[in-house]
C-alpha cells in the first residue's frame, strides 16, 4: 500500500494518453514528454481521450504502483490552473 501526504507532488499530463499503456510506457512518457524523473517521487496522472479512465503512476522506493479508475457513467473534467484558483 502507498500513502500520499500534503507534500506529495502531483503531475498531470495534459492531452490524451492511451488508457491501455502499462508501467513501462507511462514511465517513458514521464521522462520524455513530461521531462521528469519518475524515481524522484510524485504522483503522475494520465487521462484517456474519452475522459472515462484515469491512470496514476507512483514510485514508492521499492517498486511502481499503477492505479486505474474507470468512470462508468460520467466523464472526468480536468480544471485548468486558472479555473482552480
Amino acid at each position: 500500500m502507498f500513502w500520499l501526504s500534503e507534500q506529495t507532488r502531483v503531475f498531470l499530463r495534459t492531452g490524451v494518453t492511451d488508457g491501455r499503456l502499462g508501467i513501462d510506457a507511462l514511465r517513458g512518457l514521464v521522462g520524455n514528454a513530461m521531462r521528469h524523473d519518475v524515481l524522484t517521487g510524485g504522483l503522475f496522472v494520465f487521462c484517456n481521450g474519452r475522459r472515462n479512465r484515469i491512470r496514476c503512476l507512483l514510485w514508492d522506493g521499492s517498486g511502481f504502483w499503477l492505479a486505474t479508475k474507470l468512470v462508468e457513467r460520467a466523464t472526468v473534467r480536468i480544471a485548468t490552473r486558472s479555473e482552480a484558483e
